[in-house]
């Protein structure tokens, strides 16, 4: 059966020859690899070339830079396969990720199939914890979706990693999905693979980790742009709009409220050096309707110290925020 791995390349350097090695070293061995240059500048879209004289499997595609979302829905209207995985080129799988994956999709006849991943830092590598696991029919995953999907109570963290990297998934879900993230470069392939879920029949989530995520401090998602107030915004318009049943009801508030704490955490804490400037960037996410309607709330459904964050920002608390939370 084959496989189709779809990789966006932009500027991967140093990671690209890990990655596409851990690729071309599959034990499943009919694969086909699309690798979309998506305008490097860095001689990225050089060793894409040179792999492919050397590997019949792998197709490469260059084309000016449009972003990930743009990339990845290339790299699909150039696959064939059954199935479908993705991989960003700055991470690096098990050479039986394919394999695995694709036994369980056959096994429980699953439209999709998550496996576990390791986070890899500087310090070394840490295994992700997520509750979902097993099997899950079409009544199962909107449950799952409605209760823990994007924010589990008791990890305080998503129930299974809502990214489109570490899936495999049957080619006849990707493609709509896909569309749902073009223009954004927030979260685009979260909405992507919420639409597949959406519309899945069947689940399998495995625990075994064949992914690896790898972190460094350039990654283009950690630095601070004050339109991602606005990009975050769209994000939420677009769940909502996917979720036509209403499943999703406080789930997605909570996922609110975490990219809202994330985004302070990761990318505006490093670049501000006063309250004042703090609260200068936070009116500026006040502005949007999504995040001013949440702000709406009267409290969140969570512990007493969430709330208490929640209430500082809420009734505009900046210099308390800072002080006891950011500094």
């Amino acid at each position: 059966m084959l496989v189709s791995i779809l990789v966006p390349v932009y500027n991967a350097g140093e990671y690209l020859r890990q990655c596409l090695t851990s690729l071309t070293g599959q034990s499943h061995r009919d694969i086909e690899l699309v690798l979309v240059d998506d305008g490097s500048t860095d001689g990225s879209g050089q060793v894409c070339d040179d792999l492919a004289a050397s590997d019949s499997r792998v197709k490469v595609i260059h084309k000016e830079n449009a972003g990930v979302a743009e990339a990845r829905i290339t790299a699909f209207e150039h696959c064939t396969g059954d199935y479908v995985t993705f991989v960003d080129a700055d991470d690096y799988v098990a050479n039986t990720l394919v394999e695995s994956m694709l036994n369980m999709a056959i096994e429980f006849d699953a439209d999709i199939v998550a496996c576990g991943h390791f986070n890899v830092m500087q310090q070394g590598q840490k295994k992700e914890r997520h509750t979902m696991r097993g099997l899950y029919n079409k009544d199962a995953i909107r449950k799952a979706i409605s209760e823990c999907l994007l924010y589990d109570k008791n990890t305080r963290a998503n129930g299974m990693a809502i990214y489109l990297w570490g899936k495999l998934m049957r080619r006849s879900l990707v493609g709509e999905a896909l569309l749902q993230g073009r223009g954004l470069w927030f979260a685009e392939d979260q909405i992507a693979l919420f639409h597949m879920l959406y519309h899945a029949q069947r689940l399998y989530v495995m625990h075994e980790p064949l992914y690896y995520y790898v972190q460094h401090p350039q990654q283009v998602s950690k630095r601070y742009d004050s339109s991602i107030w606005e990009m975050q915004a769209e994000c939420w318009r677009r769940y909502r709009k996917v979720d036509s049943d209403n499943l999703l009801g406080e789930q997605l508030d909570m996922r609110i409220w975490k990219s809202i704490y994330l985004t302070i955490k990761q990318r505006i804490a490093p670049n501000v050096n006063s309250a004042k400037a703090f609260g200068v960037e936070l009116e500026k996410a006040r502005k949007t309707d999504e995040i001013a309607r949440f702000f709406k709330k009267r409290r969140l459904n969570e512990s007493l110290k969430e709330n208490l964050k929640f209430w500082m920002l809420k009734y505009r608390l900046y210099t308390l925020y800072y002080k006891t939370v950011v500094s």
